[in-house]
């Protein structure tokens, strides 16, 4: 229910009629006036009578500020009751308290010391409360008596720290005594990151909004006051979840933004929140609650009240005698935990199974194996317990639809799979840019979709909708000519105007919505929706109007008689105008935040986008097919189903809610590849339904972070990420003597090249590959071309002026070639994307396409050529897995990147990015990053004299991964690799760099049009030869007999380094 809602003014009703029998009057001429005045003065009359409505309404809606205390209140105690009847719904599912809570026993400790030492940051203190779960009732009222109000769960993983939370919480939440006390609600603390979100309360209150969207209806701000009124308690769940230099940030902005009366509960892994005290500080005024190992007596007590009060049968009494015991082994320390106890009780307990096979520890020799074991049987178990129901809304446990257990576990673990690779929303440098425990149903598109929608259908679906509106009201209408008439669709055109800052191409970052057409207690909101949309299209209608009553004027000027169709088009204007303002304005007006869980939402969405299409539909009806019927009958059905037609598109790809349509592209898609099932959401509830996952808000969330690890590992069973590969073998060198015996001479020159950007040596070291703006040339030793690649269309005519650092790289076997470029592609944000093709390199057949956030200027194979990674000028490096398509990883950069490169071993990946005019504490030119998680490990940096941070053109490793040298504008330098340390520097800037591969030479492209070669050992110049422009690129070959050189005007120059090579 609206908690504004109240009756239309009584002034507002009369009024409304009148007006309306009047414009009845002059359609019908029911009573005719033969006076040139009464058309004009019934309008006028008309138009005062509709203001003087909008205006009583626009007052009777604006709340007295004697009303904000009383809604807030209100909000609080709804806050309240939808809070208590998510969580107690949710409760049962997990079966937190059937038949009764774990045993799991917690030390309150109310002024706790973190004490640092050798094992990590340990608690001490006095023990104030202690008590087992099944009494939170008792914990409550010690958590009330706290006075900070603030509480850190921690324990280990699987120790009941979210259980114990949500138990809290419904204590908290359903105490009829302290009906005014604050709400807890728990939120995932995983979707904060202080470093873009400093303010945590504008972070909590997003998230409330998020949650609960009704709130709006108390005031926009509602969700803000609810927290800084202190009637709220943040429950921030899983801090261990975030990455470690994010929890000390968290710690303290937490401690910043909470006022004397804010409390808070916070849980966490022991071991992440004492690294982030160590690191930061702990929560002020904060208490701490600990949980003990359970011990086996609880363990067998909990399992025989599960199993009921029948004998148990032999398997059970064997189990249970050896908990009550207290041996020790695998089933013991899986006992002891209360996950660990969860999957015995839900495996084999629920399922009436014998658990005999579970003291076998021959098969189960270790704690983590015996877990995997009830992990791999979890799913078959639930299914088999939870048979799937013709009734759902009373069997609210059990599955809609029948599932086998292969395709239940099938369908998690490539969801666990998709979650490990769903792009992070806020990219942060030196943080890792995928991985997710949440699935939001509506950021699906984000890690799923190549090409963000709606791409160019979105202007497609304008003007489609435009023309079938200018035909319609223009030339059938009012017969105006058709090219005349199309000149409206330019209107419709300019107010399509969607997304976040007028992004047109944002559809995949809409959030969820829902649709609420009440009129009563809004029609004030709806008329303020229509005066404030009505201001600016006035006045461009009047631009519009004097444009085209100059153009007529001109006309009889000129004498060819004026435009007879002038008033035409000046009506069909004004009913474009109000077809794109009532269109926006309903828009505006019925959009809401959803509110509710992942399937309410979901559902809620879906709900608005056909709403927003039926409202166009009607609106453009109204506006075509009653004016059509009045100036032209014969004409009115065919220009009410056209201008239907137009409004209900217009409305459809207009606005800010488009979170369905993305997510129904995107689940169809991985439902074609036969990785998720076609009706996802359904499935996912009833996965829900089964106990697999668990809500909260409006994501879901496996039922343990180490269920979906553990589905992860088991669809994708790879070690970790990448194995180091052994650095790259030192070819064996011919007999050479000293380098100083270097004697380069020029054996070929290549010229008629345009603007050659790369040059490369093939693997076998027979063939070059000399890369312009859109094309790749193979060419072998004497210069026949070999293969031409020609690739990035129309926009690689464009690419010269925007990127000059294009490559086109080989894999290391030579079966590949990558190269890069742009495209001419409405679906992007701006005019082109960047693109990354890879190809046969026998038959140039295209294997893979990628698409970067901008032109690409760096492209690397990985050593082993199962990764391709691509720097771009949007300030970010993408590594995807060559065989599969799968991105791997994204990486931000404060500047755009020049130059990628891996570690000889393959672990690392070192990125050089652009200097800034204007000195940034954040960018680090040159910056090595783990290849496997995106971590940043090392972040170089170079200041020249003036404090202007350097640029770094080219990177490159040693052949034995312990040397890192970048080209600068003005210096080259080489950092060691292990330690960060700038092992020399070459006073000379440079374009291009490359090792020799036995690492003991550097060849260097010098901006002063020479390639000059340098002594690995001494860092002393060796030579220099001279370019005839300035020098690009250096590139060895295979081992060193050979050099290329590329200078600007396409000359590349083939040198023998050695006599006799």
């Amino acid at each position: 229910m609206n908690p504004r809602s109240r009756k239309v003014s009584p002034v507002t009703l009369v009024i409304i009629p009148v007006a309306i029998g009047l414009v009845g009057n002059l359609w019908t001429s029911t009573v005719a006036v033969d006076a040139w005045w009464f058309g004009p003065l019934t309008a006028l009359i008309v138009a005062v009578l509709v203001v003087w409505a909008i205006r009583i309404e626009l007052v009777r809606s604006r709340p007295a500020p004697v009303e904000e205390a009383a809604l807030l209140r209100q909000a609080a105690e709804s806050l309240r009751l939808a809070v208590t009847r998510q969580w107690v719904a949710e409760s049962k599912v997990l079966s937190l308290a059937n038949p009764r809570p774990m045993p799991v026993r917690w030390n309150l400790t109310a002024e706790p010391r973190f004490v640092p030492g050798s094992g990590g940051v340990t608690v001490s203190g006095e023990v104030t409360w202690s008590g087992s779960a099944d009494d939170v009732d008792a914990l409550a009222e010690s958590y009330r008596a706290l006075p900070g109000g603030r509480l850190i769960i921690l324990g280990e993983a699987g120790a009941g720290k979210t259980t114990l939370a949500i138990q809290l919480l419904l204590s908290l939440a359903e105490d009829t005594e302290d009906t005014e006390g604050p709400v807890p609600v728990l939120v995932s603390a995983a979707g904060w990151d202080p470093a873009v979100h400093p303010d945590f309360a504008g972070w909590f209150a997003a998230r409330l909004d998020q949650g609960y969207g009704w709130l709006r209806d108390f005031g926009p701000d509602t969700a803000a006051n609810l927290f800084t009124d202190a009637r709220v308690i943040p429950v921030l769940d899983g801090l261990d979840e975030v990455p470690a230099d994010v929890r000390p940030l968290i710690l303290t902005a937490l401690n910043a933004a909470l006022a004397r009366r804010n409390r808070l509960i916070i849980t966490c892994r022991r071991r992440e929140y004492g690294e982030a005290v160590r690191a930061g500080q702990t929560i002020s005024d904060s208490a701490v609650i600990e949980a003990e190992p359970m011990p086996g007596a609880a363990a067998a007590g909990y399992l025989s009240a599960v199993i009921g009060r029948t004998v148990p049968e032999p398997g059970w009494q064997d189990v249970i005698a050896h908990l009550e015991g207290g041996a020790r082994g695998p089933l013991a320390e899986t006992a002891a935990n209360p996950l660990g106890l969860w999957l015995l009780r839900t495996v084999y307990a629920d399922a009436r199974e014998s658990p005999e096979a579970l003291l076998d520890t021959e098969r189960f020799p270790t704690a983590s194996a015996l877990r995997a074991h009830l992990f791999d049987r979890l799913i078959p178990t639930a299914i088999a317990v939870r048979p799937w129901t013709s009734r759902p809304e009373t069997d609210l446990f059990r599955p809609r639809r029948p599932y086998t257990p292969e395709q239940v576990t099938q369908w998690l673990g490539n969801l666990a799979v998709l979650l490990d690779h769903t792009p992070n929303p806020e990219r942060k440098v030196g943080r890792a840019s995928l991985g997710s425990r949440d699935f939001a149903w509506w950021r699906l598109g984000a890690g799923v979709l190549i090409h963000r929608p709606p791409g160019p259908f979105g202007y497609l679906g304008m003007v489609l909708s435009s023309v079938l509106w200018a035909v319609a009201v223009g030339q059938l209408a009012l017969g105006a000519p058709l090219g005349w008439a199309l000149t409206a669709a330019v209107i419709v055109l300019t107010e399509y105007q969607e997304g976040p800052a007028g992004d047109h191409w944002s559809w995949e970052r809409d959030l969820p919505g829902s649709a609420d057409v009440g009129i009563r207690g809004r029609l004030g909101r709806l008329l303020q929706q229509i005066r404030s949309k009505a201001v600016p299209a006035v006045l461009v209608f009047a631009v519009c109007g004097g444009l085209l009553s100059g153009l007529h004027v001109l006309a009889l000027i000129l004498g060819a008689g004026g435009l007879p169709f002038t008033p035409a088009l000046l009506v069909l204007y004004g009913l474009t105008f109000a077809l794109s303002l009532l269109n926006d304005a309903v828009t505006t007006w019925m959009d809401g935040d959803a509110a509710g869980g992942p399937m309410d939402q979901w559902r809620a969405d879906r709900r608005l986008t056909f709403t927003r299409a039926a409202a166009g539909a009607v609106t453009g009806a109204a506006i075509g097919g009653v004016f059509a019927a009045i100036a032209r009958p014969e004409s009115a059905v065919v220009v009410t189903a056209l201008t239907a037609a137009a409004g209900a598109l217009s409305a459809f790809v207009g606005g800010t809610r488009h979170a369905w349509p993305v997510y129904l592209i995107a689940s169809a898609r991985l439902a074609r590849r036969g990785r998720l099932p076609r009706r996802l959401m359904e499935f996912l509830d009833d996965a829900h339904r089964l106990g697999l996952l668990r809500v909260v808000g409006p994501v879901y969330q496996f039922r343990h972070a180490e269920f979906h690890d553990h589905l992860s590992a088991r669809l994708r069973p790879a070690p970790p990420p990448r194995a180091a590969r052994p650095p790259t073998a030192v070819v064996t060198m011919p007999p050479r003597g000293d380098p100083a015996d270097l004697r380069p001479v020029r054996v070929q020159t290549f010229e008629g090249f345009k603007e050659i950007l790369d040059v490369a040596f093939l693997p076998g070291g027979e063939s070059l590959a000399l890369t312009t703006t859109g094309r790749t040339h193979v060419i072998d030793l004497h210069g026949k071309i070999q293969r031409t690649f020609r690739y990035g269309g129309l926009a690689s005519r464009f690419e010269r002026a925007a990127a000059t650092q294009a490559q086109a790289v080989h894999s290391p076997d030579g079966r590949w070639i990558a190269v890069a470029g742009g495209t001419f592609d409405l679906r992007a944000t701006d005019w082109s994307n960047g693109k990354i093709w890879i190809l046969d390199a026998a038959t140039g057949a295209r294997h893979r396409e990628f698409v970067h956030d901008d032109w690409v200027n760096a492209l690397a194979f990985s050593p082993d050529g199962g990764r391709i990674a691509g720097g771009s000028q949007a300030g970010s490096t993408r590594i995807w897995d060559v065989a599969d398509g799968t991105e791997l990883l994204t990486i931000a950069h404060v500047s755009w990147v020049n130059s990628v490169a891996f570690s000889p071993d393959g672990t690392l990946v070192a990125t050089g990015t652009s200097g800034l005019y204007r000195p940034q504490h954040d960018h680090r030119a040159a910056e090595v990053w783990d290849a496997s998680t995106g971590a940043a490990l090392l972040r170089l940096r170079g200041v020249d004299a003036s404090g202007v941070s350097e640029g770094v053109n080219d990177v490159a490793f040693s052949p034995d991964g312990t040397w890192l040298a970048t080209a600068g504008d003005r210096v080259t330098r080489i950092w060691d690799v292990a330690t960060g340390a700038a092992a020399h520097t070459i006073p000379e800037g440079s374009q291009s760099l490359a090792f020799s591969s036995d690492g003991l030479l550097l060849a260097t492209a010098a901006r002063a049009s020479a390639a000059v070669l340098w002594n690995t050992r001494t860092w002393a110049e060796l030579l220099r030869i001279p370019q005839p422009h300035f020098a690009t690129r250096v590139a060895f070959d295979a081992d060193a007999s050979l050099l290329a050189t590329c200078c600007r005007g396409g000359v590349v120059q083939l040198w023998r380094l050695w006599p006799g090579a």
